[in-house]
């Protein structure tokens, strides 16, 4: 096993949940991290930071970190994060990229910056000492994926699975549809962008929600079809069973009744 293996073998999770425009995927992945009781702690942060237009459009930011302490179990690596800006290639060059340029630049990045959180003096003589600091780590990573109006001309568009079909078969991630399955979790996604004049996220969201490169990603967490009926219960179930249960349910609670009223009752 190569140094690269062996760095990506140490989590316990590298999770990379996969999203249209819209579908509260900043939200979502952020609240996961955040819900650990000495995540939040390390990090210093107690609530999401909102943003609003002169519309009143509430938006999410997602918290921007990579760390470590050795109580720490939760990374979320996305595309706002300061070291990690470099995912978001993946949404915005992904059309150049064959499915191997794909897989060997998210195993580049995560093995980087793995790497250098147990290393932080780069000391080759303690990684022996270090390699197992990450065991028992959840990392978690959002992407848009592609820029599917990007690609709409291309030939036989239908049929491509844009890389998915490979990335999914790693071992060393799991890859995870976040996108609302139902008619009611759609209307919620397209209604918000509609209304603001999201076009370009308007198109995307469309394509991307009747592809069938996306609905054929085996693993499915449907986010907006439990906030748009109310169900927190499934949500706390799914984070519990994946991630916890040394979680901080009183903040999940919260958190998901401020981020209804603001961001899912406007556009029901």
């Amino acid at each position: 096993m190569d140094i690269v293996d062996q760095v990506l073998s140490i989590p316990k999770n590298i999770d990379f949940y996969i999203y249209a425009p819209g579908s509260g995927g900043e939200f979502f992945t952020s609240l996961i991290a955040l819900s650990h009781k000495k995540t939040r702690e390390i990090l210093k942060l107690k609530y999401f930071d909102g943003l609003k237009n002169d519309e009143g459009l509430m938006r999410y930011n997602r918290p921007q970190y990579f760390t470590y302490d050795e109580n720490f179990k939760f990374l979320n690596l996305n595309i706002n994060n300061e070291f990690y800006n470099e995912v978001d290639l993946l949404t915005m060059l992904g059309h150049l990229m064959s499915p191997l340029d794909r897989i060997n630049y998210c195993k580049m990045l995560l093995f980087q910056g793995i790497f250098q959180s147990m290393l932080p003096n780069r000391n080759k003589d303690e990684f022996k000492e270090n390699i197992n600091m990450f065991k028992g780590v959840n990392i978690i990573l959002s992407t848009h994926w592609i820029e599917l109006p990007l690609l709409i001309k291309t030939k036989n568009f239908e049929s491509k699975n844009f890389g998915l079909k490979l990335f999914e078969k790693e071992k060393y991630w799991n890859v995870i549809n976040l996108d609302p399955q139902t008619e009611k979790g759609r209307n919620l996604v397209l209604n918000f962008c509609k209304k603001y004049k999201l076009i370009t996220n308007v198109k995307k969201v469309e394509m991307q929600f009747n592809h069938s490169a996306f609905s054929n990603i085996k693993l499915k967490f449907p986010f907006m079809d439990y906030m748009a009926t109310g169900d927190f219960n499934s949500i706390k179930n799914y984070i519990t069973n994946r991630y916890g249960p040394d979680l901080d349910y009183e903040f999940i609670d919260k958190a998901l009744i401020d981020y209804k009223k603001l961001r899912i009752e406007p556009y029901l």
